[in-house]
């Protein structure tokens, strides 16, 4: 008599398979849709930056007469509320840049210029790949003047990228040579000497290249605050101290200091004087004072003028 033959179940393994195929076969359809709705997003937002990049730039080829395009944008040139516009036009007019960047990804950027093909706006923007040398910066002013320090402003160049401002004592830029590169359109030079002419320019430069330099611009240096030196106190009597220093170039006055308090917080007594030379009467018999004296000249008034070295002094028994 034939055994009887019985088949086995499936073994578990294999429903265990076909369940992690089903859910990669998910995952990987998952991620293509993820890829896809990404890629449609992105290409919206592409699109609505050309857009309105192709509209602004007709709004500024239409305004310019002669070929040369007007210092002063359209009222339809500004940014959205999907797209930042920014646009240059140089001085001399024949040179414009508008760039469009999305305000949803900051990554999406594209820009046109009289070059550009009216529908065909240019991956990047104006300075990152641009399509010609940037201009010569214009408009170049002191903003403020220290003892040590000129701050510049100037005009945005269009394509640039960054600037190259230089200041040295000479006309040639050689001597006291002091240099500093920025993106924006403001800069301080430091590290200058006091009370001295500076000849200051300014260059823009970008991936093809550095403009030509701007027209030199003067600027005088502030006197430095030089303190007094060898303040020297004589007694006089039991209520009397005579004082004297050397005197300071360009010091308009000199602001007097004495308290018995050494660290000048109560019963300070500030004199106000022209002379280096003097004396202070009625203070108390065979007391100790402590005085200190600064000079204030035009470009450094009481408050930022700086104290000499602290003095003793004592009136007689």
């Amino acid at each position: 008599m034939q055994p009887t033959t019985i088949s086995e179940p499936q073994p578990k393994r294999h429903i265990l398979l076909k369940v992690i195929v089903s859910i990669i076969v998910l995952a990987v359809i998952a991620g293509v849709t993820v890829f896809i709705v990404r890629a449609v997003h992105q290409a919206s937002l592409q699109n609505e930056v050309k857009t309105e990049l192709i509209k602004q730039n007709k709004l500024i080829k239409s305004a310019a007469k002669n070929n040369i395009y007007s210092p002063t944008l359209p009222t339809g040139v500004k940014t959205t509320d999907k797209v930042i516009i920014n646009a240059t036009i140089s001085v001399s007019g024949t040179v414009y840049c508008i760039a469009g960047t999305s305000k949803s990804d900051g990554k999406i950027v594209y820009h046109m210029d009289k070059s550009t093909p009216e529908d065909q706006p240019q991956s990047g923007s104006c300075s990152g790949s641009a399509t010609a040398p940037p201009e010569t910066p214009s408009d170049v002013a002191v903003g403020s003047v220290g003892a040590g320090a000129v701050s510049l402003t100037w005009g945005e160049a269009p394509y640039a990228a960054s600037y190259t401002v230089q200041c040295a004592t000479d006309k040639a830029f050689i001597s006291g040579l002091k240099s500093k590169s920025t993106s924006s359109t403001a800069v301080t030079i430091d590290g200058l000497d006091g009370s001295s002419h500076y000849f200051c320019r300014i260059a823009a430069s970008n991936n093809l290249g550095q403009s030509s330099w701007s027209s030199t611009i003067d600027a005088v240096t502030n006197a430095i605050s030089l303190a007094p030196t060898d303040l020297t106190l004589n007694t006089v009597s039991q209520s009397e101290l005579s004082y004297s220093w050397k005197p300071v170039d360009g010091a308009t006055g000199y602001i007097l200091e004495y308290s018995p308090d050494v660290n000048f917080v109560n019963n300070v007594v500030t004199i106000n004087t022209n002379v280096t030379v003097g004396s202070v009467k009625g203070l108390k018999t065979y007391t100790a004072y402590y005085f200190h004296v600064k000079a204030v000249t035009s470009g450094f008034d009481s408050s930022r003028a700086t104290f000499s070295g602290m003095v003793l002094g004592r009136t007689a028994e």
